[in-house]
């Protein structure tokens, strides 16, 4: 029997719903709602969609398909697969990434309702729409894909006695901030404050611990204490670039330093008139 393509289940009304669930969990949920939900819930949704969506081209073989999804889900979950991982994110320079976490196998339940889903949906008779078929194909492609490149941090964190002096009071440097990022307070009691900022040559960005104190002639001190936290983020649905991440781990203290300066200290007082600021204060320690 030919393996005759089901486009018209691309609008299967559940496996949409997966789809808007994977790209408003990842996008936004993730970060405004970290908990134990969101963190799951787009593996649930994943594998959710993605063996409903190999089923669409290969129907005669949607058991295999769904054994198959649930076999490479757990070897992608487990420490064996970091071999894997790293041959793969070499070779295609994207940089493949994941938490090794044994509870995210829970996430396989979901599996056998999808199945019989995907067996309702095949016997009912649907009409086929190309252009909106073609729009929800796409979109699944690429939340697949923008799924398995989260952001990556590196484990990188330097040690900095790098100074800045600003001619400029520190009260009104401390006004500038307080004015450029909403909800944010500083008073000038406040000395040790973290600062994010980007590196967009490696489309990354890093948290930097400073000092800032005034000296005798009313001139700010900015004192970094240490550079860590670098995460290097994919373009939207392009994945992280493996190099990319190479190159944050080769970062020198130098080159860290340099890139606070250009991206923070040398944009201080422009973040006003610039539509993408490279800096942001995270936090005033009290």
């Amino acid at each position: 029997m030919k393996n005759k393509i089901k486009f018209e289940l691309l609008t299967s009304e559940l496996f949409v719903l997966g789809i808007l669930l994977v790209l408003v969990n990842d996008f936004y949920l993730k970060y405004a709602f970290s908990n134990v939900i969101t963190g799951k819930l787009s593996d649930f949704a994943g594998l959710f969609i993605f063996p409903f969506f190999i089923s669409i081209f290969l129907p005669k073989h949607a058991l295999k398909n769904y054994v198959s999804t649930g076999l490479f889900f757990i070897f992608w979950k487990l420490e064996i697969s970091n071999s894997f991982i790293g041959f793969i994110s070499q070779t295609s320079n994207f940089a493949f990434y994941r938490t090794v976490d044994v509870s995210d196998l829970i996430a396989l339940s979901v599996l056998p309702f999808s199945y019989k889903y995907f067996k309702k949906e095949s016997v009912v008779d649907k009409k086929s729409y190309f252009l909106i078929n073609s729009i929800i194909g796409t979109l699944c492609f690429f939340t697949i894909l923008a799924d398995s490149q989260p952001g990556q941090r590196v484990g990188k964190k330097i040690k900095s006695d790098k100074v800045y002096t600003l001619s400029i009071k520190k009260e009104k440097l401390y006004k500038e901030l307080n004015s450029h990022e909403a909800g944010l307070y500083l008073g000038e009691s406040d000395s040790l404050i973290y600062f994010y900022f980007e590196i967009p040559k490696y489309n990354a960005s890093a948290t930097a611990k400073v000092m800032i104190k005034e000296d005798s002639e009313r001139n700010t001190i900015i004192k970094i204490d240490s550079i860590s936290d670098i995460t290097i983020t994919g373009r939207l649905f392009f994945g992280i670039n493996n190099s990319n991440v190479e190159n944050c781990k080769n970062l020198k203290k130098e080159e860290l330093e340099n890139f606070f300066k250009e991206n923070c200290i040398d944009k201080l007082f422009t973040t006003a008139d610039t539509k993408y600021p490279t800096y942001a204060v995270v936090n005033g320690m009290y």
